[in-house]
């Protein structure tokens, strides 16, 4: 058997993650080890932990990052999570590091000043920020929330009115109303802000007389993660 080529793995595995979300509709992530995708369905994990005393490899670590994003809500976001029992981060960066790893899509580990591990920030590997796609799309927290409403109006789709409403008016008006009554639960949670409702949602007929054409605005919340300060001091 010949030797495997991780760089040749890592590589299908962004043309896999990228085809299931773009063209199958399947909204998951995957975890590589120091592999710059530049994919929102792409985190580049880069250090490893010392954890209950075992060395765990910025290879092995991937499984950490995987289960804490699997495990993580739409309206939850990873960023400072405590690495339970770690002691050591393995490939530890300097702040200087760190800003430059952050900008660069890199998901990495940094100590609190009591030395608990955390995570520094809930990113995913992608940087090629534009206008209409900026820097939100870079947060796994964002991410989650849009791949959920994605999945979720899905479902309500495909449970409730595919094949099975009338493509007229009325139809389309209580999918509609589906649709903004999930958001409205969104927003309740706290993984959406400002939805308005109903003018955030239309549901008109399509290209096709059996096709529908769904428009939803969103705005996906996050966590607070800077802090700027000012203190005026007076006498």
């Amino acid at each position: 058997m010949g030797e495997i080529n991780s760089a040749v793995v890592a590589a299908q595995c962004v043309a896999f993650i990228e085809s299931q979300r773009n063209v199958k509709g399947r909204y998951v992530q995957a975890v590589l080890c120091n592999y710059p995708a530049d994919s929102e369905g792409i985190i580049n994990s880069v250090n490893g932990a010392v954890i209950d005393g075992v060395t765990v490899t910025p290879t092995e670590f991937t499984a950490w990052v995987a289960g804490a994003t699997a495990g993580a809500a739409a309206n939850k976001s990873n960023t400072a999570r405590i690495v339970d029992g770690a002691t050591e981060i393995i490939g530890e960066l300097d702040d200087d590091g760190i800003v430059d790893a952050l900008k660069n899509g890199k998901f990495l580990l940094s100590q609190l000043r009591d030395g608990r591990v955390k995570v520094e920030q809930d990113i995913n590997s992608f940087i090629s920020f534009t206008g209409e796609k900026n820097y939100i799309f870079g947060k796994n927290r964002v991410v989650r929330v849009l791949d959920e409403i994605g999945s979720n109006v899905r479902d309500i789709w495909e449970r409730s009115y595919m094949g099975k409403v009338n493509n007229d008016a009325n139809g389309r008006e209580m999918f509609r109303g589906d649709i903004i009554s999930y958001l409205t639960e969104m927003q309740r949670i706290g993984a959406l802000r400002e939805f308005s409702g109903a003018d955030d949602v239309t549901v008109s007929l399509g290209d096709r007389l059996d096709a529908v054409l769904a428009k939803l605005k969103v705005k996906p919340a996050d966590a607070m993660e800077y802090l700027y300060m000012t203190v005026d001091v007076q006498a």
